[in-house]
């Protein structure tokens, strides 16, 4: 009897799917099957493929046109024959080699039709648990409602019944983005309990993961965010709903902001139905959320994306001449510092209260603590790039300091000029 099948979409990833297959084939478990679904890949993946199918004869090739992730996943299900099924990207890997033996052990035992463990993350070849999102962590054993998990894009890190998959007709949307989300959600709606395991049972890959979205992928990306919307309001799944609104309303804004501003029709029309599920009721403990859901319902987004729009062009042509700091030396800030060179205004320096806790430069300009400026702060125009929830405390160090010029960045008007979202 085959246990698990593990699907594989690949496209063009020669470099990588070498460490995925030796980390399946690894697996203690070895009453498994391999079907990998080539998405129309031009370079070597095939040639790799086939050299692993010469040694082991668990392994199904199949090539088709490209057509997405998604549709090549579905051709995986219909395929199958192993009694759970686990999906796995082709630049990602198994970190441990029981993974696949405690995930069916675990869902055989407690007869659940979900089963899965922690995800943790391989960047420049060293893996860590450091920047995965906590609800992808699991700390503690047992069974936990889907009711009360929130982590929208784990997919990955657990295995499915095939049964369950199929007599609730499971499958991927034809999207080019977004399409594993309303697969994930769905299956989570249709089982009221899963069981987690105290493993990390997937690595994701991060470092390469930069995505370009064409007006094609952000309206699939809409597509997606209205499916996952609608079944997580529809089931009351609250945890969730407010997941995928951090994500809607957070960095991947971008998308919505863009094409939506430039009067893209369709994602006009879908934007318009996303609002008949929007329920800032449902959110839970997130005001920045509740007005964005509440301008979207009441078709305020567009006005509002275009008031953003004007006052960040006004912002950066009146700071031009001015001394610049960018308080915040992460993520925030490194957007603010490419779109500050985009306009040709120069920064002096990143600033931060502990130096000790970051990084020496960032892209050829130095890392310095806010007390080294604190006796010409008079001179200074500090931008704050960091998450609105320190706002209070901010403001406090800086007014101690002397820095009355300074302006604080809404992650929304960097989504506006953002082409392309790291995940």
């Amino acid at each position: 009897m085959i246990k698990i099948t593990i699907i594989i979409p690949t496209y063009n990833m020669d470099k990588y799917i070498e460490k995925c297959m030796d980390s399946i084939i690894k697996q203690s478990l070895k009453e498994i099957e391999i079907i990998c679904i080539d998405d129309g890949s031009t370079d070597k993946t095939e040639k790799i493929i086939r050299k692993y199918q010469k040694d082991y004869a668990n392994i199904l090739y199949k090539k088709q046109i490209n057509q997405g992730a998604g549709i090549a996943r579905n051709l995986g299900i219909m395929c199958a024959k192993g009694k759970y099924i686990a999906f796995m990207d082709a630049d990602d890997f198994y970190p441990d080699s029981d993974s696949l033996k405690y995930l069916y052990d675990a869902a055989e035992a407690h007869e659940v039709s979900i089963c899965g463990g922690s995800r943790c993350i391989c960047h420049e070849n060293v893996v860590t648990v450091q920047g995965v999102r906590k609800e992808l962590l699991f700390l503690d054993e047992g069974m936990l409602r889907t009711r009360d998990f929130d982590g929208a894009y784990g997919f990955q890190q657990f295995i499915f019944n095939r049964d369950f998959i199929n007599q609730h007709h499971l499958r991927f949307p034809d999207y080019r983005r977004c399409q594993d989300l309303p697969f994930f959600v769905n299956a989570l709606s249709f089982a009221d309990e899963m069981y987690v395991c105290k493993i990390y049972s997937y690595c994701y890959r991060k470092e390469h993961k930069v995505v370009v979205f064409t007006e094609r992928k952000a309206v699939d990306y809409l597509k997606g965010m209205r499916d996952a919307l609608k079944t997580t309001n529809k089931h009351d799944m609250r945890m969730m709903y407010t997941c995928i609104l951090n994500d809607f309303f957070g960095e991947t804004s971008a998308i919505l902001y863009k094409y939506i501003a430039d009067g893209n029709r369709e994602m006009l029309a879908i934007s318009r139905e996303i609002r008949e599920y929007l329920d800032p009721r449902k959110i839970v403990q997130s005001k920045f959320l509740h007005k964005s859901a509440e301008l979207l319902v009441e078709s305020r987004i567009y006005e509002y994306a275009a008031e953003m729009k004007a006052n960040w062009e006004h912002f950066s042509n009146e700071i031009k001449e001015q001394k610049i700091l960018i308080f915040g030396a992460g993520t925030l800030g490194r957007k603010v510092l490419r779109l500050f060179k985009e306009k040709d205004i120069l920064v002096e320096a990143f600033t931060v209260s502990d130096v000790s806790q970051n990084v020496e430069e960032i892209d050829g300009i130095h890392v310095r603590n806010i007390d080294d400026f604190c006796d010409t702060a008079d001179e200074y125009f500090i931008v704050v790039a960091v998450y609105g929830y320190l706002q209070k405390e901010i403001d406090l160090l800086l007014e101690k300091k002397g820095f009355e010029k300074r302006r604080w960045i809404n992650i929304e008007e960097l989504c506006l000029y953002e082409e392309q979202i790291t995940h």
